[in-house]
């Protein structure tokens, strides 16, 4: 149970990332990882873990809903974050291989994350000989990639995490109005956009 509710603004390209995905699967921006070890991990270690490390970020226990007045998103905290959903074991066909494996992830980068949820999703998927993966999914919305491979690398207690992702920090909202008042930045933002779907049809 989570003690304080505060929504906040989606960022620009928050904002970006989080549309792309509702234009359809060829604009799917899910960062996909995967961890591997070599042994099987206890369900209820990563979830203790998750509790502890990943939580305590406002993005991974909301939601994503649309502000009516200004038309653009907002991140807003849910009271219980519903780890059945986000955190389930997987396990592949006969003989549970790395092809088996890279079949699985493959399904699974095609399923888009529930938006009734916070948008990331974690599979421990046990492996042939005793060994593990762990796949996680996160939506690019709630970080850049650098920022969550921070994330990742706080979760496995690496000391090169010590400083909290830059991205999770408060920054103050920018509307369109100051967008369309400040040319340079109304430049700018139409050149990132256009970038972005360049990219986008390339794939």
């Amino acid at each position: 149970l989570f003690r304080f509710r505060i929504e906040r603004p989606m960022t620009f390209l928050g904002e970006l990332m989080y549309e792309w995905t509702e234009m359809g699967p060829r604009f799917e921006t899910v960062i996909t990882t995967v961890l591997h070890f070599d042994k099987v991990v206890d369900r209820k270690l990563v979830e203790a873990i998750i509790h502890e490390r990943l939580l305590v970020f406002d993005r991974f226990r909301s939601i994503v809903k649309l502000n009516a007045r200004s038309h653009t998103h907002k991140w807003t905290p849910l009271e219980r974050v519903k780890m059945g959903y986000h955190l389930v074991e997987h396990r592949l066909p006969p003989p549970g291989t790395r092809k088996e494996l890279e079949a699985f992830i493959s399904r699974a980068y095609s399923e888009p994350l529930d938006p009734n949820h916070p948008l990331w999703r974690f599979y421990i998927v046990p492996l042939a000989g005793h060994k593990c993966a762990v796949v996680t999914r996160i939506h690019h919305s709630v970080g850049d990639g650098v920022t969550l491979v921070q994330v990742m690398l706080s979760l496995m207690g690496r000391a090169e995490a010590k400083k909290q992702p830059r991205v999770m920090k408060k920054r103050r909202p920018v509307s369109w109005v100051q967008t369309l008042a400040n040319p340079l930045r109304f430049s700018s933002r139409c050149f990132q956009f256009a970038a972005g779907v360049a990219k986008g049809f390339a794939y």
